[in-house]
């Protein structure tokens, strides 16, 4: 391999290894977005998109050398706390999950756990039979996200 051709390889990888985000906001998204994090107290951040239906945000930082991705709700803009490790849910937060989700319409669901601040529920079974991957607002089991599963 000559060096042109491995160095060419190797910026390839190195792209492929930064994640993506989804979707660039429009412009009045970005305003919105802006506002919100102005309004929590932030006054620096780099590049905002919408990933798996949440808004992330690149660098954000409140002044103080303490720059930071962070993820917001996509509808209320909260900031999403991530303080926790990623790890199951309790049989109680299971059932209190289940509770939430047959309030919405849905069955059953396959697994739940706790990821970077929010519940990710698999195999979330709709009335119709219908499958869907969900993310929830960790304290209100508020639906943030759903994909239908193929």
């Amino acid at each position: 391999m000559t060096p042109r051709l491995a160095a060419s390889a190797l910026a390839l990888a190195l792209l492929a290894a930064i994640p993506a985000l989804a979707r660039a906001p429009s412009a009045d998204e970005r305003t919105r977005v802006e506002s919100a994090l102005r309004a929590q107290g932030f006054v620096g951040w780099g590049k905002i998109g919408m990933d798996d239906g949440l808004w992330e945000v690149e660098d954000a930082s409140r002044g103080n050398n303490d720059a930071r991705d962070i993820r917001l709700t996509p509808d209320d803009l909260t900031v999403i706390a991530t303080g926790e490790g990623d790890r199951s849910a309790t049989e109680q937060e299971r059932a209190a999950i289940g509770q939430a989700l047959r309030g919405q319409g849905f069955t059953g669901f396959q697994s739940v756990s706790l990821e970077e601040g929010v519940w990710e529920v698999d195999d979330a079974r709709a009335a119709d039979g219908t499958l869907y991957d969900l993310t929830l607002e960790r304290h209100s089991f508020r639906i943030l996200h759903r994909d239908k599963d193929n």
